[in-house]
């Protein structure tokens, strides 16, 4: 190999804290913790928490077409697509975990637009899930 590209995913990849469960674990359990980071954005943790599941519960939703009239553009018809395929397979038997992270943030997207959250109240919302 004559050239390697590092960047801010090369850590990503080969480091077992950023797997999908680990993040999702992660935001589950230190948002309980005394000590978690409140300053930023959300003054109460649980709501992280209780957003999280809400687009868990959304995700189930998403996969049995419930939200594709709420796919705007290609881009993210084309994603919510692809989500589907993914997850449909595994719906039974689904957990809040087996969702990659970065598919959350298509979940939210959707999310606000079914209930015509814009910003800033949209953009807030996506920051606390980045503070995960």
């Amino acid at each position: 190999m004559k050239n390697l590209l590092v960047g801010n995913g090369i850590n990503i990849q080969f480091d077992f804290n950023y797997t999908t469960t680990n993040i999702i674990l992660r935001l589950l359990i230190d948002t309980e913790q005394p000590d978690y980071p409140t300053e930023y954005i959300v003054d109460d943790p649980l709501m992280l928490k209780c957003y999280i599941g809400k687009l868990f519960l959304s995700a189930r939703e998403m996969i049995n077409g419930e939200y594709d009239r709420y796919a705007f553009g290609t881009a993210e018809i084309k994603a919510l697509e692809d989500f589907k395929e993914r997850y449909r397979p595994s719906l039974k038997g689904l957990r809040i975990a087996d969702i990659g992270f970065e598919d959350y943030y298509l979940i939210h997207d959707l999310v606000c637009h079914k209930h015509n959250v814009f910003n800033p109240d949209k953009y807030v919302l996506r920051e606390m899930m980045k503070m995960v």
